[in-house]
């Protein structure tokens, strides 16, 4: 591995930046959660609450991993001929 060009190197404070933003939200459904525990007093909207957000979640994932396919698919040739330009992360 070579530390000097790792990615988290290039962009460490966007990327941080983005974790601050990205954190709040992945964690609302599991805050509704335990909101609907409480205002329904039952352990069932908890639970119910938790799969349909799981649910939504595997929706998006799904979407996302078809869409990200079909991009690496037409844009091979970039990414090969970008993986290839210069020394990566990992080095001999």
């Amino acid at each position: 591995m070579n530390p000097g060009h790792s990615w988290r190197s290039a962009a460490a404070g966007r990327f941080q930046a983005f974790l601050m933003l990205l954190y709040p939200m992945v964690s609302i459904p599991v805050v509704l959660a335990y909101l609907a525990r409480y205002a329904f007093e039952s352990q069932w909207a908890f639970v119910g609450v938790l799969a349909v957000g799981a649910g939504i979640g595997a929706i998006v994932y799904a979407v996302a991993l078809d869409s990200a396919v079909e991009a690496a698919e037409t844009r091979r040739e970039q990414v090969l001929t970008a993986l290839s330009a210069g020394e990566g992360p990992l080095t001999a």
